[in-house]
This record gives structure tokens, C-alpha cells and sequence, in this order.
């Protein structure tokens, strides 16, 4: 580091070590200079740095702050050198690290205050070295080649809508202090209202209910949605909740993960030429791990401002718009017909301002006069079900309810001519039991008669 560089570094913790306002700025930057620079020049650069990264919370990253000092013209003319050497700061009499959220965060989410890595340390019930080490901050998890020293185990799974997906699953420590995480951060934060998964009292019912007797319903897939999750938006999220840069670094180094090479040397035999270097440029960099329990609320909180410009677009022509997910649905009138093509066009540009991308080949537009489906649910009139699937469901339960279970029991086995064993007995009630939850939660009554089934069925015999 130059001796200069070192200077705008040591003032980027000035600007950062109290509240990020103009005033409580100021008086630190002169304490640090011991009065020994023009408080004019002073206000000047504070007034230029505060124009370029924003007077409200959360402030910019160390990183970035020290990149932006050292761009600057009055940094160079009044304060980086002194009699021609660089000059010396006064970091003694810096105030200790604050809580500092943003003005919109609401205080009965009443957060943990952590104020430094060593209080996140004790937190969590770790030493600093323990911290260090299960914070990957720097992507070490890319390097260990022993599976013994890695944090995460790798496992490529088929996609039900095709292709496949990589579960990175935390070891048993880190799984515990990433649901700590959750149950006393992440859970306290509330996501966007058009957010539907990964919630309490939310669903796949909630998520459809706005979009049934729609004159057109817009269905849109977002493409690796967890792995498109950087940790500079991780970081930014924990920083406008109020914690300072050093906590947040660490709070998003244990919620991220980048991917060790030989795991990303299976993409080659799980994707086709043209996804294949996306896909491991994504999964190789730091990103939310699909498998880790911090992951989905994250995925939520990280897609608030997509959430929020999407909802506005919607609202702009007397549209409805909900997300699951990875599944973003719109729904409206003759306004959102009449202006369909110009729509898509202005989601589109949104989506990928946000750092998102779109499947298109996923990409249904669903007039009234089809059927219009979200979710496997059927939203024409009122959310019901596929007649079809319906249908089926009700046989397999029919048949078991007569037959017995073990007659629905093809190509459920692991090898077709082994004979079923109590686990896939088990895994099949365990599905079916599912299915019925979901027929009752979108048609009640359509349920009750399939749970009458179900209770039919004997199990055991």
C-alpha cells in the first residue's frame, strides 16, 4: 500500500468510525487532522464524498470509501501530504463503532447489537480465530482440496423443470451458526410484501390469489437466483440494518460461499456448452449457498428493491405482481394487454439493473382466454386446481385406499425389480401426504375428499 493510499484508507475509517451524517463526518476528519488542515477544505471534501455515495445510511464499504477519497482532487491538493511527506492522522480519539440503520428501518425489528468482530464472536460463542476461520471472507473454501477442511458438502441434484442444481450443504457447525443468524437477524427483517416464499404466513395459495380473473397473467423465471446473489449485496443488506462494516464483512462471509474446483468440474457433464461457463463463474465467486438454512430469507431481503421497482412498474398500469422465489408473476386488464410488448421490455431492463437474469424460454404470457396457471395452480376464475393432476391424484389414493400402497409403488423403486422396502413405503406416504396438504390449501373441499382417502389407506398391512 503507497503512503498515500494509506492515508485515504486511514480517513475512510474516519469517515466511517461514528454516524454517517455531515456534521458527526466533519468533526471527526478535524480531530483526525488536528485542526491542522482549512476546516473549509475540510467541509469540501466531506460535501463531495457525501454528494457521490449518499448522505443516508448505509454508508459505502471501506473499500469502496478509500477508492473515492483517493479520486479526488481536494483529498490530493489539501490533505494527503504535509511539507512534502504524507500525512500523519490523530486515529486516537475515534468514537467506538454504533448501531447505524438506515432512517426507513423500523426499531421494533429490534436487531442484536454487535458493534465489533470481537462482540460477533462472542455472540456466536466462538473465539476471534474460529470466527476468522468459519467467516470464509476470502474464498479459502474454493482452495481446500480435503473435504475433511471444507465447510460444505457438494451435491449436483436434477431440476424437476429440467436441468440441474447444485446443493451446497453446511457442515453441522456452521449450519447451527447460520441458524442463529436467522432466528435472531434475518427472521426480524421483513422482506417486500410481493414476497411469498420462505415466509410465515405466506404460500403457493397467497402467491397465486392476486393473479385469478385476470384478462392476461405474465409468468417470468429468474435464472440461478440464489447463485446471482453477490456478497456486496449480503453486505449492503447487513450495513443498512445498522451494522458497522467490519460486523457486516463477517456476518456475510459465514452466509456465503464460493465453490471448490473439482465440484465445478462436474458442471461440464451437468449443463451444455453455452450455460456451462456461466454457471461456474457464478458458483466459483462468493454467493448464497442453495442447502444453507440463512439462504432463502437472504434471497428474499437481497430481491427487496427488485421487489419494489417491479411492484411499482405494476402498479403503473393497474397491474398486480407477486414473487415466489425464483417465480415472478404479473397479472392486469386491457392497460397491461395494450402495453404487453413495452412491459416486458421495462421488466427486462430491471431485472438485469438488479444484477438478475431471465429464462426465456420460460417466459409465458397467458391471455383469459387459455389457461393461465402460476405455480400449478389455475387462476382463470378463482385459484383451483389442474383438473388433470387432480385427477390423478385422486386414482393413486383410490387405488391405494383398495389396493394397497404397494401397488402404486412403480417407478418409485430404486431398482424396478427389487421388492419395496418400508422406506419407500414411507417415502410415498410421506408424498402423497404432501400433495393432499396442497389440494386443501387451495380448494378446501377437494381436500377433505382426498384426505378422506388417505385416512383409507392401510399402511401398514
Amino acid at each position: 500500500m503507497t503512503d498515500v493510499r494509506a492515508v485515504a484508507r486511514g480517513l475512510a475509517t474516519v469517515f466511517l468510525s461514528g454516524e454517517w451524517t455531515r456534521a458527526g463526518i466533519t468533526q471527526r476528519v478535524q480531530t483526525a487532522l488536528e485542526q491542522r488542515v482549512k476546516s473549509r477544505a475540510v467541509d469540501l471534501l466531506v460535501g463531495r464524498i457525501l454528494r457521490a455515495c449518499g448522505e443516508q445510511p448505509p454508508p459505502p464499504t471501506l473499500h469502496k470509501l478509500t477508492k473515492l477519497i483517493l479520486s479526488d482532487p481536494v483529498f490530493h491538493k489539501y490533505i494527503a501530504e504535509e511539507d512534502g511527506y504524507p500525512r500523519r492522522l490523530n486515529l486516537a480519539h475515534l468514537p467506538p463503532p454504533v448501531m447505524a440503520p438506515a432512517p426507513a428501518i423500523p426499531s421494533d425489528w429490534q436487531l442484536p447489537t454487535i458493534l465489533t468482530p470481537g462482540a460477533l464472536a462472542d455472540w456466536l460463542g466462538l473465539s476471534s480465530p474460529e470466527l476468522e476461520w468459519f467467516a470464509d471472507c476470502h474464498g479459502r473454501e474454493r482452495q481446500r482440496a480435503r473435504e475433511a477442511l471444507r465447510h460444505y458438502r457438494y451435491r449436483w441434484i436434477p431440476k424437476r423443470t429440467g436441468g440441474r442444481r447444485l446443493l451446497e450443504i453446511p457442515k453441522q457447525r456452521l449450519k447451527d451458526l447460520q441458524r442463529t443468524i436467522l432466528q435472531w437477524i434475518l427472521g426480524r427483517i421483513e422482506p417486500h410484501a410481493a414476497a411469498h416464499a420462505f415466509r410465515r404466513g405466506r404460500s403457493i395459495a397467497s402467491f397465486a390469489q392476486p393473479h385469478s380473473a385476470k384478462r392476461v397473467v405474465l409468468r417470468i423465471d429468474l435464472r440461478h437466483f440464489f447463485p446471482s446473489v453477490q456478497p456486496s449485496r449480503i453486505k449492503s443488506l447487513f450495513r443498512t440494518v445498522g451494522y458497522p462494516e467490519a460486523v457486516a464483512r463477517l456476518l456475510c462471509g459465514l452466509c456465503t460461499n464460493s465453490v471448490p474446483d473439482d465440484i465445478l468440474g462436474v458442471a461440464e457433464q451437468q449443463f451444455a456448452t453455452n450455460e456451462r461457463q456461466p454457471v461456474e463463474r457464478l458458483y466459483a465467486a462468493a454467493h448464497l449457498p442453495q442447502g444453507a438454512p440463512t439462504s432463502p430469507a437472504l434471497a428474499n431481503l437481497a430481491a427487496r428493491r427488485l421487489d419494489g421497482r417491479l411492484s411499482g412498474l405494476a402498479t403503473a398500469v393497474g397491474g398486480d405482481y407477486t414473487r415466489y422465489a425464483d417465480d415472478l408473476v404479473f397479472s392486469g386488464g386491457r392497460a397491461l394487454e395494450r402495453c404487453l410488448p413495452r412491459f416486458r421490455t421495462l421488466l427486462l431492463a430491471i431485472v438485469l439493473d438488479e444484477g438478475f437474469s431471465i429464462r426465456h424460454r420460460k417466459t409465458a404470457v397467458m391471455p383469459a382466454g387459455g389457461r393461465q396457471q402460476v405455480a400449478g395452480i389455475v387462476v382463470n376464475e378463482h385459484p383451483n386446481l389442474n383438473r388433470k393432476e387432480f385427477d390423478r391424484l385422486k386414482a393413486i389414493l383410490y387405488n391405494c385406499a383398495h389396493h394397497g400402497p404397494r401397488s402404486q409403488l412403480t417407478g418409485c423403486l430404486p431398482q424396478p425389480n427389487e421388492p419395496p422396502t418400508e422406506a419407500t413405503l414411507e417415502q410415498l406416504r410421506s408424498h402423497l401426504t404432501g400433495k393432499v396438504a396442497f389440494v386443501r390449501m387451495i380448494n378446501p373441499a377437494k381436500g377433505e375428499r382426498l384426505s378422506k382417502l388417505l385416512r383409507e389407506i392401510d399402511w401398514v398391512g
